[in-house]
């Protein structure tokens, strides 16, 4: 089901929470396509957004869609653009949304919201 700007929906991974009362919540990723041919781009105007509500950094999560989708991102922190090379529909950039909640947001044990980064370090 396609998100649009301003919707609010439950932090989950692949298996989605459907409960009103779910404690975590962020914004909907959308993009909005710019550009025409070979330099068409899609601009994430709400990366800022979803990723304060991750407690991640805009650039990690728009440096994720850029490896999950094959494709060259560059973001700018002081206009806080974010840029994805590519023509990307909502709901591609949701799913992958999704994925990186998945992967990097969610404790693999409990399948709970994790807002801190664990470090392992081989010595």
């Amino acid at each position: 089901m396609p998100h649009r700007g301003g919707t609010i929906i439950n932090i989950s991974g692949s298996n989605p929470v459907d409960d009103p009362e779910y404690r975590y919540k962020m914004p909907a990723v959308f993009g909005k396509i710019e550009g025409s041919g070979n330099g068409i781009k899609t601009a994430i105007p709400n990366i800022t957004e979803v990723a304060n509500s991750l407690y991640r950094p805009p650039g990690e999560v728009n440096k994720f869609f850029g490896c999950e989708l094959g494709a060259q991102t560059t973001y700018n922190e002081e206009t806080d653009r974010a840029i994805v090379n590519g023509s990307h529909t909502d709901d591609t950039l949701q799913k992958l949304m999704h994925r990186y909640v998945e992967t990097f947001v969610l404790c693999p044990t409990c399948g709970l919201v994790r807002f801190f980064l664990l470090l392992f370090f081989n010595f």
